[in-house]
């Protein structure tokens, strides 16, 4: 009875290391350590080792299913839902090439288990924390280095998760030198957040040549008030910087620097200025050098015109054909300069939204290069634009501006489209004329025609103020005029008279005085070339 039992026993165990162990028969791996015959003797040893065969050896991964004993099949994955249908597992198998698809898609990875190669390089698989507690620089640094900069897998998503990645250092938390087509990606603004601590910059893009291809989007970057700047590139190219909120740095809050700079956008986002960024003259965002660069939708949340934060918002002396589209300007003692080819397009300078502070200059242009206003919002006083030496004609202002001239405002080549003002009645004879409009403070040349009073009898025009965008500017543009006396009283408009200054004169069609009575009219052009109003027609 006990030899029955004792084969059935080993039958029974042999069945079972056979059915595990499929499909070879043979002591190694992923077989039969022995086969017993109906006379065999059974030992200790033969027993223990089945069990141990069948138990241990026959368990793994590569015996139930053979699917990773090699490369091609530990690569091997299926679409779970081809076409929006259900595929379903009918293995162990089947099931692992299932999940494999799915990380690869999710991650971006080149294959499910290659994280630290392949386009999509994430900061806290190189041991980035992002706990706001450690010191990510050199984890990222590591990861910038994973970047590929030879053969046909160029660049890389640099991928930032949520978190709070820190450094006290006075070198930049990101720096990447001489790569291409690299995304800096975060999770969010208010998601991820970049923070430098110490006086270096927060995120460095630099190129020695030229870099091209760059994306820096979907994080915030955070200094506390040190001298770096937010955001750094050099001769970068074709890029992009958007969805961002940068704040904190003495240095400015974006710089595109260099001459190479062309075709780069920075756009959706906002700057906040760093306590006591004025001292440094920098600005918000600047970009000093190169050709066709764009700053659109971002919001310049200053904080004020005082000696704490950025004089300036946007600074593109030096940048060519430079575009300013869509953003909002508050708390700023000048909200953009610029001495290059420049559009300013549906633009907002908000001067009482950041408690009551005004901006006191809206432009400052110069080196004679022509610059396009079209719908500027929040214009008040003339002071607003600063001529810094530019030729009046250079100017184009097309839209409507707040409080701005009656019956329709604007200028094409520094001449006024359209409007009329009545300037205060004057009660003595006017040397270098410049009324100004006391409902919207814009001084006359802001208008086409002036509908003038004599309080008296006996009072002259002996000059007017020579084209300019500012009161004392000695412009040099063709401005046309029309003066007519509305009054009861008749006034002189004076030929070459010297109680006003050289280039305020006025040249009479007559060479003499010219009486202007009630409702007649007189139209002055200034001449660029001698420096001198001429009268065109008299009525």
């Amino acid at each position: 009875m006990l030899t029955r039992r004792l084969l059935l026993a080993l039958l029974l165990i042999t069945a079972c290391v056979t059915l595990v162990s499929a499909p070879a028969i043979g002591q190694g791996l992923c077989g039969v350590f022995y086969s017993y015959s109906l006379t065999d003797t059974v030992s200790a040893a033969n027993l223990n080792g089945n069990f141990v065969q069948a138990a241990t050896t026959n368990s793994t991964p590569q015996c139930v299913q053979g699917d990773s004993a090699s490369l091609t099949q530990m690569r091997a994955t299926v679409d779970p839902y081809p076409s929006q249908v259900a595929s379903l597992a009918t293995s162990l198998e089947g099931e692992l090439q299932r999940l494999r698809y799915i990380i690869e898609q999710a991650t971006g990875f080149t294959n499910w288990y290659n994280y630290q190669t392949g386009h999509r390089l994430n900061v806290k698989s190189f041991g980035a924390k992002g706990d706001n507690s450690a010191d990510d620089r050199t984890a990222i640094a590591n990861a910038v280095t994973a970047i590929p900069t030879t053969g046909t897998a160029i660049g890389a998503v640099l991928f930032f998760p949520c978190g709070t990645y820190q450094t006290n250092s006075s070198s930049a938390l990101v720096s990447v030198t001489d790569k291409n087509s690299v995304w800096l990606q975060g999770s969010g603004v208010g998601c991820t957040t970049l923070i430098q601590n110490g006086s270096g910059n927060g995120v460095e893009f630099l190129g020695t040549t030229e870099i091209a291809n760059v994306h820096i989007s979907d994080l915030s970057v955070k200094g506390a008030n040190g001298a770096g700047i937010g955001i750094k590139t050099t001769n970068m190219k074709d890029s992009v910087i958007e969805r961002f909120a940068v704040s904190g740095f003495l240095g400015g809050e974006i710089t595109i620097g260099s001459a190479n700079n062309l075709n780069n956008v920075i756009r959706d986002g906002r700057t906040t200025s760093g306590v006591g960024a004025a001292a440094n003259a920098n600005a918000a965002i600047s970009i000093p050098l190169g050709n066709s660069n764009r700053v659109e939708k971002v919001y310049f949340n200053n904080g004020g015109n005082d000696s704490t934060h950025h004089a300036i918002a946007l600074n593109v002396v030096g940048c060519d054909s430079c575009r300013s589209i869509n953003n909002i300007y508050d708390g700023v003692t000048t909200a953009i300069k610029s001495n290059g080819v420049f559009l300013s397009e549906n633009d907002w300078f908000d001067g009482t939204s950041g408690g009551g502070i005004a901006i006191t200059t809206a432009f400052n242009h110069g080196n004679n290069n022509p610059i396009t206003i079209i719908n500027a919002r929040g214009l008040t006083k003339s002071t607003y634009f600063v001529d810094a030496g530019i030729s009046f004609n250079m100017w184009t202002v097309i839209g409507a501006l707040t409080a701005g001239p009656s019956g329709g405002s604007g200028l094409v080549n520094g001449q006024p489209l359209a409007g009329s003002f009545a300037p205060a009645s004057f009660g003595t004879s006017q040397n270098d004329y410049n009324p100004s409009d006391a409902t919207a403070n814009f001084t006359g040349q802001w208008y086409r025609t002036w509908r003038v009073t004599a309080s008296a009898g006996s009072l002259a025009i002996t000059g007017i103020q020579a084209p300019g965008l500012v009161a004392g500017g000695g412009g040099g543009g063709e401005q046309e005029i029309t003066i007519v006396n509305i009054g009861a009283n008749t006034f002189a408009i004076n030929n070459q008279d010297v109680n006003s200054a050289a280039n305020n004169r006025i040249i009479t069609s007559t060479g003499a005085a010219v009486n202007l009575a009630t409702d007649k009219a007189m139209t002055l052009q200034y001449d660029s070339a001698t420096l001198r109003w001429r009268t065109i027609g008299t009525n």
